[in-house]
C-alpha cells in the first residue's frame, strides 16, 4: 500500500518538474530509487521528443530533395 503511494508521489513530483534531488529530499527515498522511477516518467517524454526530431528531419530531407528537381 505505502509503496504505491510513495511511487505516486515521486511520479507526480517528477511530472511537475522537480529534479530527482528535490524529489529524493521531499520523499526521503534514495536517489537510486527516485532515478529508477524517473526512467519510467522520462521514457514517454524522450520518445515523443525523438519522434518529433525524426519527423522534422524527414520533412527537411523531403524539402531538400524536392528543391533539387
Amino acid at each position: 500500500m505505502f509503496h504505491g503511494l510513495r511511487k505516486s508521489a515521486v511520479v507526480f513530483l517528477l511530472e511537475a518538474g522537480c529534479s530527482t534531488a528535490e524529489v529524493s529530499s521531499i520523499t526521503g527515498q534514495s536517489m537510486q530509487m527516485v532515478e529508477h522511477y524517473a526512467k519510467e516518467v522520462n521514457q514517454p517524454k524522450l520518445a515523443r521528443s525523438g519522434m518529433l526530431k525524426w519527423e522534422a528531419d524527414g520533412a527537411r530531407t523531403k524539402n531538400t530533395e524536392e528543391g533539387s528537381l
